[in-house]
């Protein structure tokens, strides 16, 4: 990791657990039925939740000290993963992606996610509340839309907005943290 021991909002931390139990419980907040397995057992499992929701969207920096399968259903949201370090593979539905430093995936809501993740695997997460980024683009357009919006999942290494966001997200959130440790926001 870039930074030493400080990790990507660390000033902002929801969970800090070595408890299987209390992590799924964080995530079933925003999914269906989570799911985490570590690939040893309970003992390694070190997980790591930073961020912040806002009202429609959040931004959470997360690892788990352990090689994990994982299983959730995000309710509602469109989630686009930035990893940081280490590997992993993820389907969404049907579609498989590795996962690389080198290369984010964006899901689309109310699909089931299955992964498997690399005890040193980290990542970001942005996610956005599907209705409201409907609203959003109903209002920017002036066009009623009565479907909910609909994406494949994809990963996203070369499309240029993707490889901004890339780019910058991690670095911004750095900058998160030393501007809260210093007092300026």
């Amino acid at each position: 990791m870039a930074m030493g021991s400080l990790r990507p909002l660390h000033n902002l931390p929801l969970v800090r657990s070595r408890d299987v139990e209390e992590a799924r419980s964080w995530f079933a907040r925003a999914c269906t039925a989570p799911l985490i397995v570590p690939a040893r057992g309970a003992g390694a499992f070190d997980a790591t939740v930073n961020g912040r929701q806002f009202q429609n969207m959040g931004l959470f920096y997360v690892t788990f000290g352990d090689a994990i399968e994982l299983q959730l259903q995000p309710d509602g949201l469109f989630c686009l993963l930035f990893p940081i370090g280490g590997r992993g593979e993820i389907t969404f539905g049907r579609s498989s992606f590795g996962l690389t430093g080198s290369a984010g995936t964006v899901s689309p809501p109310n699909v089931p996610i299955r992964a498997s993740l690399s005890a040193d695997y980290e990542h970001l997460v942005l996610r956005i509340n599907a209705q409201a980024l409907t609203e959003k683009l109903a209002a920017m357009t002036g066009v009623i839309i009565s479907e909910p919006l609909r994406m494949e999942a994809q990963q996203s290494a070369t499309h240029s907005a993707a490889r901004m966001l890339q780019h910058y997200l991690p670095p911004v959130s750095y900058t998160h943290l030393r501007a809260h440790e210093t007092g300026r926001n």
